[in-house]
């Protein structure tokens, strides 16, 4: 992984449908791209292009859902997304919920087709380096406030 600045990671956010802004990115240097489904007009075909685009060049794909909804956290993490974040947490029940749907389970609640990213070792909202780095960071922001 590279180091950005001062030794620490770099990342931007997404915020244009076209794929080039996240070749853009990768070729400027940024170790993750947050692809925003909350506050554009990206939706779900657009996320999954940049997601494979960012992978493809080495950088590490998160991706800002719209809401705590299961089925778009789920999809985005079986697009090949490195984490979620996820707007609007605002009590423990929440929390929870967000995190078991970031969570690949084998029984019932999964279904049959499941692709093999997620089925290789389930899914945490933060599964790189600098997802890791990123999701730290937020958190600690948040707790200070």
């Amino acid at each position: 992984m590279r180091d950005g600045i001062n030794g620490g990671t770099l990342g931007t956010w997404i915020k244009l449908a076209s794929p080039e802004s996240v070749e853009i990115m990768a070729y400027a240097g940024f170790d993750f791209v947050v692809i925003d489904l909350e506050h554009t007009t990206l939706d779900l075909g657009a996320a999954s292009t940049h997601i494979a685009t960012a992978r493809a060049l080495g950088v590490d794909p998160l991706v800002r859902v719209p809401d705590h909804g299961l089925s778009v956290i789920q999809r985005v993490l079986d697009a090949g997304a490195a984490g979620v974040l996820v707007p609007h947490v605002d009590t423990v029940e929440q929390a929870r919920a967000v995190v078991r749907a970031t969570r690949f389970r084998r029984a019932a609640t999964a279904g049959q087709a499941a692709p093999a990213e997620r089925a290789a070792g389930g899914c945490c909202p933060a599964r790189t380096t600098s997802a890791r780095r990123f999701c730290a960071s937020s958190s600690s922001k948040a707790r200070r406030r």
